[in-house]
């Protein structure tokens, strides 16, 4: 599973490092990490990543369970992976339907563009329950618990946070076998998926979506291409530091005094 999520990861690297310029032949092969000196000369190339946020509504996992434990690294993955906002709100029933609670927050589209309701369900019920047509998804938690560890829920609740928001926000299909938008007829079906994510083909297509959703998208580049377009924030580290003066001389150098590069075969 760690390597799959690394294939992922570094394809999405790759892909940044590709349409800023940058150098990515410092990337590891799959199955390894970043050495520390070679994290350390990609930092210096790139100034690292950085993100900002276009106008436009939050996804929001609306949690309504009673027992609501969570990691909060998970919303930040989600986040990441979809480059959409992405939300939890702890969200109590008090009396109310799921449905109800996703439709009180779709009430006010500029802030809200999709949900999911966790809810504590019966073990009858079906797991997930889709209106994709009003962007909407109830998580019913209860199933997933069946003969399981606490470990072993946790990580189905992640990975059926993964298909909800898929199911919920446009990203419906794939072509990869390990990712988490597979055919899933019981609990165990997700034991047998080796990855706890969904693929990038997915992201992708929720991405690609964002806009006729109406969520704000999630723009990730490294530190020198933002410096280049316009938007870096100033630097908060010497890498940064140097980048920021570089691509800031070479502005103020601008068309009227160009760089004179010599042609190959010039006498010195």
């Amino acid at each position: 599973m760690k390597r799959l999520c690394i294939v992922a990861l570094s394809i999405g690297i790759a892909g940044v490092l590709q349409s800023s310029g940058d150098n990515s032949s410092l990337l590891p092969p799959p199955d390894k990490p970043l050495s520390s000196s070679k994290s350390q000369i990609l930092m210096k190339r790139t100034g690292g990543f950085i993100s900002r946020r276009y106008p436009g509504a939050s996804f929001v996992f609306a949690d309504a369970r009673s027992d609501a434990r969570l990691d909060e690294n998970v919303i930040r993955e989600i986040q990441e992976g979809c480059q959409i906002p992405v939300e939890r709100r702890m969200t109590p029933l008090n009396g109310k339907q799921p449905i109800q609670i996703a439709a009180e927050l779709l009430a006010n589209p500029s802030s809200v563009g999709g949900v999911v309701v966790l809810y504590d369900g019966s073990a009858g019920q079906p797991v997930l329950t889709v209106f994709p047509e009003n962007r909407i998804t109830l998580l019913n938690v209860t199933p997933l618990g069946a003969d399981a560890t606490p470990e072993t829920f946790m990580t189905r609740l992640v990975k059926e946070m993964w298909r909800a928001i898929s199911f919920t926000a446009g990203g419906t299909t794939s072509n990869t076998p390990f990712c988490v938008m597979q055919p899933v007829l019981s609990p165990g079906d997700l034991d047998k998926i080796k990855c706890g994510m969904a693929s990038p083909d997915v992201t992708g297509q929720i991405y690609n979506h964002a806009r006729k959703f109406g969520f704000g998208v999630i723009e990730t580049s490294t530190y020198r291409a933002a410096c280049k377009a316009g938007w870096a924030p100033p630097p908060t580290n010497e890498y940064q530091k140097a980048i920021w003066e570089r691509v800031k001389a070479d502005k103020e150098r601008g068309p009227t005094k160009p760089l004179t590069i010599p042609p190959p075969n010039a006498k010195k």
